[in-house]
């Protein structure tokens, strides 16, 4: 059984079914990210198959993991060599699976990028995080010989030509410039050089700036799993105890696994939680005129 810092339920199944999911469970990952739809990925022990026959793992059914929504997207049996027979079930962001299923031609009206992807938010009861867009003419989506976008790609093409990031975490549509984000999103703070007992205390870092990347500054770290796992992309993560980087940069990635419990000695033992984080731009008070690039790593 892996040790899940969250209850995983599934949508249409009683609470004991859900339960027997849970307690089976051999395999468990998370991988949080602004680049594409978040997932999370579990291996389920299903001896004789008897609960993916009994149509438990249906592709499209929600999953929720926390207050995370997801559905399953692929659902894969197996029976290696050794003969343990599993299941095993990606799921990604239930939302922007939606998304990407509404196709078909449509017009929404000469109305502005944040308008509409705030209207698309409210219709997936998301929240919505925007900054502001001008109308440039009729919104579209578009069905024919060449072209059969969904709504994920219309936001996502407004996004571009609007120079704004698009991504959901946490029920929270974005549709903002990174640096909207930085500035209005609140904060945690982690410490170079702090005591374990910090509460996002890093047990590595890897912090980095360029002179020849359109990102100025890069964190990559492994945060104390308490309080990691409550990190989602879109928060900003403020870095104190170095000079000459940027104080506060917006998480894009967060990656952890769920730990097996080792029934003879207890409790499990569980990795820190991954996450990256950049900034919006590049500075040039973040930059050193002696070298096109810096970086500092470190591991307590």
């Amino acid at each position: 059984m892996a040790d899940l810092p969250y209850t995983l339920t599934i949508r249409d199944l009683s609470s004991s079914q859900s339960d027997e999911i849970q307690e089976s469970v051999v395999e468990f990952e998370v991988d949080l990210t602004t680049d594409l739809a978040s997932q999370i990925r579990f291996v389920v022990f299903d001896p004789d198959f008897r609960m993916h026959n009994a149509n438990y793992f249906m592709v499209r059914r929600e999953v929720l993991y926390g207050d995370d929504v997801y559905e399953m997207a692929t659902v894969e049996v197996s029976q290696p060599s050794a003969g343990i027979q599993t299941v095993e079930v990606m799921c990604r962001t239930a939302a922007i699976q939606k998304l990407k299923r509404d196709k078909g031609a449509a017009q929404f009206g000469n109305i502005s990028p944040t308008s509409f992807a705030q209207q698309q938010a409210a219709a997936l009861g998301l929240g919505f995080f925007g900054s502001s867009t001008a109308a440039k003419g009729a919104i579209v989506r578009t069905l024919d010989e060449n072209t059969d976008e969904s709504t994920w790609d219309v936001l996502k093409r407004l996004g571009n030509e609007a120079n704004v990031t698009v991504f959901e975490s946490g029920g929270i549509l974005y549709f903002a410039k990174e640096e909207d984000i930085v500035a209005r999103q609140t904060d945690f703070t982690v410490n170079v050089g702090a005591e374990s007992s910090d509460p996002f205390y890093m047990h590595e870092f890897y912090l980095q700036r360029s002179d020849d990347e359109e990102i100025g500054a890069t964190l990559d770290a492994e945060i104390a799993r308490e309080n990691g796992v409550k990190i989602r992309p879109g928060m900003v993560v403020s870095v104190q105890g170095i000079s000459n980087f940027p104080e506060k940069m917006m998480v894009t990635q967060v990656t952890y696994n769920a730990p097996l419990i080792d029934e003879g000695l207890g409790d499990a033992i569980a990795d820190p939680v991954s996450i990256s984080a950049r900034t919006p731009d590049d500075p040039d008070d973040v930059k050193e005129a002696s070298s096109s690039t810096s970086s500092t790593k470190s591991t307590y």
